[in-house]
């Protein structure tokens, strides 16, 4: 067998609405990100509709790009 890795997102490539068509078409990662949002209130609101100057926030762009890039590995 082959060996996986992974390249994953950074910070400063954060944006508006990132995740939400993995959210809102595949049900794996509906249950990731609402499981997500129930330890962390808000998360997907800053995702799906934030400002870019609240997802520049660290505090914010870290929980966020890590769940987006968690879903696409999910996609896979």
């Amino acid at each position: 067998m082959g060996k996986i890795s992974f390249l994953l997102a950074g910070q400063g490539s954060q944006y508006p609405g990132m995740g939400k068509e993995l959210y809102e078409d595949i049900p794996e990662v509906k249950s990731f990100f609402d499981a997500a949002e129930a330890l962390r209130p808000g998360t997907l609101r800053q995702m799906f509709e934030g400002s870019d100057e609240e997802l520049k926030q660290t505090v914010n762009t870290q929980p966020c790009l890590f769940l987006t890039d968690m879903a696409a590995a999910i996609a896979l």
